[in-house]
């Protein structure tokens, strides 16, 4: 790959879009055309693919009911990659303190928000930056305060075969990975990720990394 074609790939906005298939979905994404460099997966189904392996940005776009069904679930339990997070239709008066909760949370878009905020806010985004009310990033800020102090305490409490799917994730296994190297079921090992985060106070793969980390380096100090 030349220089010039290495660029334009890192400078691609990759969109994978995990909604139903309707008509709405059909004018957000004639909307997202009229971005340059604007790549869109879609994602309809329950049984999620790998998002894009190729150079760029990486945001998952979902609406605001889908944050509550197995596509989410699944988004912050399968795989490795790093994504940013941009919710639409998102009700007037939600809550910031569960919309802080969001994993990789950069954008949000009400449902009076007009169409073509969508792109603004998908590329504000792409830049690095965030598209969110300053009340959501207070609550966001205020949500880390409230993390246990001791995340060793946490881990400590995993069963043995959360502590076994856990060294694995932050090895950078994925989920069927972990499942044929331990013998069980790929549902299987999206439970044992679900409760053990909830043990650990965390919502995604990215957070359990860290804390790991985290704990790794008490230990050692």
């Amino acid at each position: 790959m030349n220089k010039l074609a290495l660029e334009k790939e890192n400078n691609n906005i990759n969109i994978f879009f995990l909604n139903e298939n309707n008509l709405q979905t059909r004018l957000i994404e004639k909307e997202l055309a009229k971005t340059p460099n604007c790549l869109i997966k879609k994602q309809t189904d329950n049984d999620l693919d790998s998002p894009y392996s190729s150079g760029g940005t990486c945001i998952v776009l979902m609406n605001y009911h889908s944050t509550k069904g197995s596509l989410y679930t699944d988004l912050t339990s399968t795989g490795t990659f790093d994504f940013k997070l941009v919710v639409y239709d998102v009700p007037l008066g939600y809550p910031y303190s569960k919309s802080a909760q969001w994993c990789n949370l950069s954008g949000i878009m009400y449902e009076d928000a007009p169409i073509d905020h969508l792109t603004r806010c998908i590329n504000t985004v792409a830049k690095g930056d965030l598209w969110l009310p300053r009340p959501l990033i207070a609550s966001m800020l205020e949500h880390l305060k409230t993390l246990p102090p001791s995340p060793m305490k946490d881990i400590d409490n995993l069963t043995r075969r959360e502590q076994q799917i856990l060294d694995r994730l932050v090895c950078g296994q994925s989920n069927i990975q972990i499942a044929n190297e331990l013998f069980v079921a790929e549902s299987t090992v999206k439970t044992h990720i679900y409760k053990l985060y909830k043990k650990i106070n965390v919502s995604c793969r990215k957070e359990a990394i860290r804390l790991f980390r985290q704990c790794e380096t008490t230990t050692i100090s």
